[in-house]
């Protein structure tokens, strides 16, 4: 009997010196990547329309403002050295700068049933047009606070998802669930398709979503807005770039999001 090779994605142990160019290139290629160890394991809404509760689920809490309330997350996530290096290796030749676009925990509870698949760069249209040729819109880091398991709702993806035409909204193809341990991340392209998986379980699957977007583009969350200036001033110089307090730039641009307070950052 013939057999199939089962479609798969790369890992790197992210602890050790890794090569950024070497994840980009799986990334490229796979169109995920999963980092083990990135972080130890201690770091540890209602909607009326049918589509949205399908998408943000039924038995899924969510916790956003992560940048205001966690000095953990300002620390050690959003100023991660290996999150900045693959960031800046892929979105500084193709858009320019780059900011946060969101950042929320995610507990899947018992009893979950599949997200819907779906390409994260999709929340921006014009990227859905242009197609796998389109610069990179989104880079999402999916960190496992809990174990992530095929049986509790661990990330099902589409390998190689991210060469393909995505003009159109019917998603086909054999999804894999990215199994985890706590602190490891799984890295998305924007274009690769995937859904959180069903919960078949009793027990909470925890995970953060940290989601690095082109600058040029309006992010999810409204940092600006609610990231307090006694807050900023604990952060770093680059951490406060990504919550928009400072200049940012498109490639061959003259300046985003100017103002009389912001610190000029340049490529």
């Amino acid at each position: 009997m013939a057999t199939t090779t089962r479609p798969n994605f790369q890992r790197f142990q992210a602890q050790q010196s890794v090569d950024p160019d070497q994840i980009i290139k799986a990334l490229q290629n796979d169109g995920a990547v999963l980092l083990e160890n990135l972080f130890s394991s201690y770091q540890g809404t209602e909607y009326s329309e049918e589509r949205l509760c399908l998408f943000y689920g039924y038995k899924t809490k969510r916790l956003s403002d992560l940048t205001s309330v966690s000095p953990t997350f300002r620390k050690e996530f959003l100023d991660h050295d290996l999150i900045h290096r693959v960031c800046e290796a892929v979105f500084y030749p193709q858009c320019g700068t780059y900011w946060l676009g969101g950042a929320e925990i995610v507990e899947v509870g018992p009893g979950e049933k599949n997200q819907p698949l779906h390409r994260d760069q999709d929340e921006w249209p014009i990227f859905k047009l242009i197609g796998p040729n389109a610069p990179e819109a989104c880079l999402n880091f999916l960190v496992a606070l809990s174990e992530f398991t095929p049986e509790n709702g661990a990330t099902r993806v589409i390998p190689g998802s991210n060469q393909l035409d995505c003009s159109h909204d019917s998603v086909k193809g054999e999804t894999v669930p990215a199994a985890m341990r706590p602190g490891d991340c799984l890295l998305l392209s924007g274009k690769t398709v995937h859904g959180a998986g069903a919960n078949h379980t009793f027990d909470q699957r925890l995970g953060l979503v940290i989601s690095f977007q082109c600058s040029y583009l309006t992010p999810e969350e409204a940092f600006p807005l609610h990231v307090s200036a006694e807050t900023a001033e604990t952060m770093s110089r680059r951490a406060q770039s990504m919550v928009g307090l400072s200049s940012h730039f498109a490639k061959s641009g003259t300046g985003l999001w100017q103002g009389a307070n912001c610190t000029v950052i340049g490529l």
